[in-house]
């Protein structure tokens, strides 16, 4: 005859709750644990799941003449993870210009003050992205520029991503063209919370 046991809680020695089940639901480990899995196992369909999505849209244009990295302003946004072992997968979308012919528009993703994902080689700019304005008449394009980033911030306080830009010269704009107003496009940051 199988042998059966019948709880509600396993608990470890401190008395912390492990395993909790409630109605029709199982809650391994609380708020900040870390829960893996033995070599060769694999995981179930909770894991890898979009706990949440935070998206911030900017329709509105800005400029700046800054050769130092600054914040686009409006363009971030705060998320708070529900555990230490999720990611955080982040998708930027932006329309830049540059009034001036030869010069560059160089951005980061950057999670708090920290850059994410820049190139590592370039000896000036070490950057997520650039934008290099190679067109004799100056600010008539607007380029699209786009970037998708899997972080693993590890925490569970509120998390800022956000875009910062500079100029190597003249001054560069956000969802517009440097020469006129005549055409105007949106930009936008979202993050989406993915299970770990």
């Amino acid at each position: 005859m199988a042998s059966i046991i019948k709880v509600d809680t396993i608990q470890d020695q401190s008395g912390n709750n492990i395993i909790n089940e409630s109605g029709d639901t199982i809650t391994i480990g609380a708020s900040g644990d870390t829960v893996t899995l033995g070599s060769g196992a694999t995981p179930g369909s909770g894991m890898g799941k979009v706990l949440q999505v935070v998206q911030t849209v900017l329709t509105t244009t800005t400029s700046t003449t800054s050769t130092s990295a600054v914040d686009i302003s409006g363009l971030s946004l705060s998320i708070t993870p529900s555990s230490t072992s999720s990611k955080i997968f982040v998708l930027v979308d932006m329309a830049l210009s540059e009034s001036t012919s030869n010069n560059l528009v160089a951005w980061n993703l950057v999670r708090n003050s920290t850059n994410l994902a820049v190139g590592t080689s370039g000896a000036t700019f070490q950057q997520t992205g650039v934008v290099i304005n190679d067109v004799t008449t100056g600010g008539n394009s607007l380029w699209k520029q786009s970037t998708q980033y899997l972080d693993s911030p590890s925490t569970t306080s509120a998390t800022t991503y956000k875009i910062q830009w500079k100029t190597s010269g003249g001054t560069i704009y956000l969802n517009r063209r440097a020469t006129d107003t005549y055409m105007s496009v949106s930009s936008m940051i979202t993050a989406m919370e993915i299970a770990g």
